[in-house]
Parts: C-alpha cells; structure tokens; sequence
C-alpha cells in the first residue's frame, strides 16, 4: 500500500539524512561531541513534535509524513549556532562557564527571531482549508519553536558538563581547508561586486519567469513510476473494470417533477453521450439508463425500444414501478425525491492533474455552450482534487 511505501521510505530516507548531517559536522567542527549535541538537540525535538501530534489528536497523514526531515533540518540550526560561537570563545578565554553563557547570550536574540520567524512563515500553512495541510503547519510551526527551547537549554546545559578540550579548534598555522576556502570565497566576491549583481538580478528574473510556469499535480500515482504494483493495479482496473475517480453531474430543473420531462431527460442524455465519447471516462450511469433499459423490457426486449419514453406520463409510471420494486435507495442516488434534480455518474481514469484540469474545463465550455441557463454543476472526486 500507500502507506507501506511512505514508512518504508522514511526508514531509507532519515537515516541517509542523518549520516550526511553527521559527516558534515565532523568535517566543519572535527569533534565527536559537535556531532552528537545537534544530533540529541534534532531527537528531543522530534519527540516533542511527535507527542504534540498524539496530544492534538491528529495522525501521520501523507503530507505530515514529512515532518521527520523537516525537523532534522529546523532543529540542527540553532544548536549549531551555539556550538559554533562557544569554540569561539573558548578561543578567547579558555573558562568554560564564560564562554557558555556569553555563547547563548549572543545567539540568543538571533536564533530567537529566526525560530519565531520561521514559525509564521509555517503558520501561514494554517490558512488552508486543506486539513493535511493545516496540520502540518500547526506541527512544523510547533517545531521550530520546540528547537529553539531545546537548543537554548540542553546545549548550554551539557556544554557546561563537558571538558573544554573536546571543543577546542586545533590550531594550524595557515588555517583549516575550509578557512582557506571561505577566504578565497570572500576575495572573489570583492573583486567582482557588480558581475556578481548583474548574475544575481538576472537569476531572479529568471526564477520570476519561471513561476509562471510551475505545474501542480495533486494525482498520487504520478508520483510513482509505472513498474509500482500501484501503478499496475490501478491501470488494470481501468483496463478490465471501471474508473478509480469520479465526476458527477449534477442538472437541477427548478421545480418538482420536472426531470420526467423528456426534452430534460434528453439533455441528460446528450451530455452523458459527449463525456463517453472522451477516453478519460470509462463509464457513466444516470436516470437515463434506468428508463431505457425499462422501456425495451416492456416492449419484449426489442433493442430498437432502447430509448427513452416519449412522454412524461410514461415516464412517471415507470419510476412508480421501480420504486415499487423495492429498488428505490438505488434510484434515489440518481434523482431527488421531488424530482427536481438528476444526477449523471461517471467514473474516469486517473490522469495528471493537469490533463484532469484541461478535461473539466472542456466539460464545463461544453456545458455553459450546449445548456445555456440550466442550473448544472459539475462535482466529485475528480473536481476535488484538482
């Protein structure tokens, strides 16, 4: 399932993450305990986020699945901050509680305004209508401040229980490799200010550009490559059975009764021969198959009675009759009660989103173009989520 493939993912992924973050503050810090204070900073963060979800009763969604990650990466930056200053004091003034409390008090405005900040900018997901999406906003803005708390009290805490010469920047005389990277770095950019300028303005151009070109895909499939037993089992259904999305039209008439008009049922039947003639749609079910099947019954099975009832009458007797039946729940999902309103069913293949998007904008021109002032709207699943 699903849901498999997502853990199973999350098992290949986080580790992967956490032995490149790990090799990385080895190579920038060389000390064991640089790697291992960020890293206790990252699993108590992702503890309290873990234990916030359970006590706001939520559950790891497909959206939420990416909070493990995400804090790894939220969690690591303060932490490092601390680190980084505090072997910068120490290099000044080798007394381990000075150097700690003038590390935290320096970072602590900054790291303070980067975790609030970076909590809005998660809270802004809040504004979605979109539940996942709402959660994940509550969750990863909890996060960033869970950090920050974490980071401003345990690090310091341990820093001042460990020994000073775990921390210590050897000392080289040209300085490490990364200094000498960073240096060169920094001589290049003063040496080519205005280039440098002209290469950033025209990459944000180019990224503006770019924006108006973003495509959204919200089908779940297309994110999944063909050999996926997904994949396969969706396409066999659609090949054998019947379509794994909907679209529902609703047509509403105005007053009682007047579906059992036949020119109104005729519209029905019109609009359900267009969406069969597209190959998204593999199927489709509305009042109209009912009757038709019903009057080519009564006439002896005759295929050529496979047709709607020419008159309202007809028609009328003919639900009577299928409601009588004890059939009545299956006709309801078709029309109202007062028979005002019909619904026309069909069920479609799962496409990219975008190739879903340009199909109900064809159903609906087709719609506004062929039924001009008829109340008709156009749901499902297919329409939800695109």
């Amino acid at each position: 399932t699903l849901v498999t493939m997502l853990v199973e993912d999350q098992w290949v992924f986080v580790p992967t993450i956490v032995l490149l973050i790990a090799l990385t503050l080895y190579a920038s810090f060389r000390s064991v305990w640089c790697v291992l204070l960020p890293m206790l900073t990252v699993f108590f963060s992702l503890v309290w986020v873990l234990g916030f979800l359970v006590l706001c009763g939520r559950t790891v969604e497909i959206i939420t699945n990416v909070l493990p990650p995400l804090i790894l990466v939220i969690a690591m930056a303060d932490s490092v901050h601390i680190l980084a200053h505090y072997r910068e004091e120490l290099g000044r003034n080798e007394n381990r509680e000075e150097a700690v409390r003038d590390a935290t008090a320096y970072i602590f405005t900054p790291c303070l305004l980067t975790s609030v900040t970076t909590a809005v900018g998660f809270g802004s997901l809040m504004v979605s209508r979109v539940e996942g999406i709402w959660s994940l906003g509550l969750l990863a803005s909890f996060g960033a401040l869970a950090a920050f708390v974490i980071s401003i009290t345990l690090v310091p805490i341990l820093l001042s229980l460990l020994p000073t010469r775990a921390f210590l920047r050897p000392r080289r005389g040209n300085g490490s490799a990364l200094d000498r990277g960073l240096a060169t770095l920094a001589r290049f950019n003063q040496s080519h200010k205005s280039h440098i300028l002209v290469a950033t303005f025209v990459l944000i151009v180019l990224s503006v550009v770019g924006v108006f070109h973003l495509k959204v895909e919200t089908t779940l499939i297309e994110y999944l490559k063909e050999r996926n037993p997904i994949v396969k089992a969706v396409r066999h259904i659609e090949d054998h059975l019947t379509g794994t999305s909907t679209l529902d039209v609703v047509f509403s008439f105005g007053d009682p009764g007047r579906v059992n008009e036949p020119e109104n049922l005729a519209r029905v039947e019109a609009l359900q021969a267009y969406l069969e003639g597209n190959p998204i749609v593999t199927d489709s079910f509305s009042l109209v198959d009912i009757l038709k099947r019903m009057n080519q019954v009564f006439r002896g099975g005759d295929p050529a009675f496979y047709r709607l009832p020419e008159s309202r009458e007809e028609i009328a007797q003919y639900l009577l009759l299928y409601s009588m039946s004890g059939e009545d729940e299956d006709l309801s999902r078709y029309v109202d009660d007062d028979h005002q309103s019909a619904v026309l069913a069909s069920r479609l293949k799962t496409v990219s989103s975008a190739k879903m998007d340009r199909f109900l904008e064809e159903v609906k021109e087709h719609i506004r173009t062929a039924f001009p002032g008829l109340g008709i709207r156009v749901t499902g699943i297919s329409v939800l989520v695109t």
